[in-house]
């Protein structure tokens, strides 16, 4: 898996981790019901996700059952850690209280963020470094 997931590739995705084994048409059917989405648009992106290492197709008969090859959990946190990767070490912060204040997150997922705050709130630092210039020489 050495190619990125695209934002409409993720949509196939989470039908199939969802799913779990999953032929093309209810793929399909479940993307239309969500995206105007022609069938040979859905086929398309289903074959990159194949060539890309992500979903394995199993014939069977005439059709295909496609299956992921990779975690929904490993997934998230590769584009996780790639998202942080790409931004200011200051704005981390900023970015993970806006994806909580504009999502909806359970009762026990705010517990679990707020016991890990809790749990690091005396070692954090009081400001955090801009790390978009490199090291710089004193």
């Amino acid at each position: 898996m050495n190619k990125a997931i695209t934002p409409a590739e993720w949509k196939i995705m989470r039908i199939v981790w969802t799913l779990g084994e999953v032929g093309s048409a209810d793929i399909i059917e479940n993307i239309q019901r969500m995206n105007d989405w022609s069938n040979s648009t859905i086929k398309t992106l289903i074959s990159r996700l194949v060539k890309k290492g992500y979903l394995l197709a199993t014939s069977q008969g005439h059709a295909n059952l496609y299956s992921a090859l990779i975690p929904e959990e490993t997934a998230i946190n590769s584009e996780s850690a790639n998202l942080f990767d790409s931004i200011c070490e200051m704005k981390v912060g900023e970015v993970i209280a806006k994806a909580i204040q504009e999502h909806q997150v359970s009762k026990n997922d705010l517990k679990e963020i707020q016991k890990i705050i809790s749990s690091q709130i005396d070692d954090a630092p009081k400001t955090v470094q801009c790390n978009c210039l490199g090291k710089v020489a004193d």
